[in-house]
């Protein structure tokens, strides 16, 4: 079964998330409304995909990514977001999705994602000593 961890700033989003994607297929999901606890649940978990909304007060999406590459550099990513035009760093190998955005064309985003060979990032200096890196 797909793992999924699911990391957003919005409850209402991470809800009909988790739902729907339970429903569409055989996705084990969890999830996170706290970047931080995203960021813990990911390096201490095994999730196939991580879902990782893109703005966030507390850290951004472009954050998250360096952390937990920096503990785990073949973690596969999809960035979410309502705000396309206000992304301006990331990787080529990240999927960005912009919201709103039908379940259907997302579980082909992952389905897509997770079948990717793994293309090493360059992460910044200090990230791959995980949460402890955060500011």
């Amino acid at each position: 079964m797909t793992s999924i961890l699911i990391i957003d700033d919005s409850k209402p989003m991470l809800s009909m998330l988790e739902e729907d994607l339970k429903a569409y297929s055989a996705f084990d999901v969890k999830t996170s409304f706290s970047p931080r606890l995203g960021v813990e649940m990911a390096i201490h978990g095994d999730f196939d995909v991580i879902l990782c909304d893109y703005k966030m007060p507390e850290l951004n999406g472009t954050e998250v990514f360096e952390v937990v590459r920096g503990v785990i550099p073949d973690q596969k990513f999809i960035f979410l977001t309502a705000y396309p035009s206000a992304v301006t760093s990331y990787s080529e190998e990240i999927p960005l999705v912009a919201k709103p955005f039908k379940v259907a064309a997302l579980v082909v985003e992952i389905e897509r994602v997770i079948q990717m060979t793994h293309i090493p990032y360059q992460h910044r200096a200090g990230t791959e000593k995980g949460i402890n890196a955060l500011p």
